[in-house]
């Protein structure tokens, strides 16, 4: 037992000694390498599990390359923290809303040969629903709108954004259509006026017809034209005609029976007067561009007859654009007014809000002086040689100098200011 001792010891110092030459024999820098006890790891494929693809995210398709990303270095699970009672009141139960619903975002898909889609859906207060759907442009679309509590409201975009139907304060609208100036996805926004509404939404649009409009020709020498139609019930005729920058224009449409909606719309999407508007006739002192301007003639129920009358001014008769000077705020325009009762027309461009001052010379002249919107909407006067404004609206404005029939030739100056 003592020689075994022994020799253990010998063996021992023998051993420390060889690795203490060599490590004085390595040279500086020599990486020294210790190489623990194997022990057993997971392997790759212990790590990799398998878990169910994302919604929406499609299968993967044979011969695809698969990509593992590296799997996190493992670390010790830390303890749930302990929820207090304050913390577990804070939480929504299963059965309360969230705090700020969300409205539903979806698109809106036709069955096939159909022309109408209906959603029925709930809205909750401060919410809005947005539904999206592809049109072409020249198609007519629909959107009639109905809830329990009747304070469902909905506006309509085009795709550039721009808003077609927007709210009425105070009213509610239910139905909205109009012919569609561009080709994109239009999207609809259902909200409530108050409360949550529950509602039915249905958005109709007839196909595009492949047929041509039927275009308006006027006789020689004439400068209106007078059309007989007829309508099935829910039916609508469109018609063309082209017209010069500048130009004035009346469109006037009249049931014979049953009941009618009117639409006029412009070759390059301008929409004067939309389906809905119930608005019978239509007059645009300044045509905006040279082009094809669309008529649309809409039965809104049972089938009838129908006259349209439109008419146009003569190119002789355009009607002077009065321009002023760059930083200049007033102009002097002049004219003779022939004998027997005669009329000058111009147009001048300005802003909402602004005042516009017109003088009359001279001032015991027999002039009428008027200004009206290129809509006619609005009417102003003058009153004793001086016509004083303020501007509603960002548009043209006709401005329009008349004699009686039992006047003579008449020479007029106007001086007008523009604030």
């Amino acid at each position: 037992m003592y020689r075994l001792t022994i020799s253990l010891f010998v063996l021992i110092s023998i051993g420390g000694l060889l690795a203490g030459c060599r490590l004085l024999e390595m040279e500086p820098g020599d990486p020294v390498t210790l190489t623990p006890a194997p022990t057993e790891t997971a392997t790759e494929e212990a790590l990799v599990t398998e878990t169910a693809p994302a919604a929406g995210t499609p299968p993967a398709t044979s011969g695809g390359t698969a990509t593992v990303e590296s799997q996190p270095t493992p670390t010790l699970a830390q303890p749930a923290p302990t929820q207090t009672a304050d913390a577990t009141a804070a939480q929504p139960t299963a059965t309360e809303p969230p705090a700020e619903p969300q409205g539903v975002d979806q698109r809106i898909s036709f069955a096939a040969g159909a022309t109408s889609a209906t959603v029925e859906s709930a809205v909750v207060s401060g919410t809005r629903d947005r539904y999206t759907l592809w049109v072409q442009a020249g198609q007519t679309m629909r959107v009639e709108i109905s809830s329990l509590e009747n304070n469902a409201d909905f506006q309509v975009y085009a795709p550039d954004g721009q808003q077609l139907k927007g709210e009425s304060p105070g009213e509610v609208v239910e139905l909205w259509e109009q012919r569609l100036p561009q080709s994109g996805d239009y999207v609809i926004v259902v909200g409530p006026t108050r409360g949550n509404a529950t509602y039915r939404l249905v958005v109709t649009i007839p196909p595009a017809t492949s047929a041509e409009p039927t275009r308006i020709n006027f006789e020689p020498g004439m400068t209106a034209a007078t059309l007989e139609g007829q309508l099935e019930a829910g039916g609508r005729d469109l018609y063309v005609l082209g017209a010069v920058e500048e130009q004035y224009m009346t469109v006037g449409v009249t049931a014979l029976s049953g009941e009618l909606v009117l639409g006029v719309s412009g070759a390059d999407g301008t929409v004067f007067l939309p389906l809905n508007a119930e608005q019978m006739s239509l007059q645009i002192v300044a045509l905006p561009a040279t082009m094809d301007y669309f008529i649309e003639v809409v039965s809104t129920g049972a089938a009838t007859d129908y006259l349209l009358v439109v008419s146009i001014s003569a190119l002789e008769d355009l009607p002077e654009r009065i321009e002023f000077e760059e930083g200049a705020t007033t102009v002097t325009v002049a004219g003779t007014l022939d004998a027997g009762g005669d009329l000058d027309s111009y147009i001048l461009r300005a802003l909402q809000g602004q005042t516009i001052t017109i003088e009359v010379l001279p001032e015991d002249a027999p002039l009428s002086v008027y200004l009206q919107s290129e809509d006619a909407a609005d009417f102003f006067f003058a009153v004793e040689g001086r016509l004083v404004a303020e501007l509603p609206r960002t548009l043209d404005y006709v401005l329009t100098v008349s004699t009686p029939n039992a006047a003579g030739i008449t020479n007029y100056e106007l001086q007008i200011m523009i604030e």
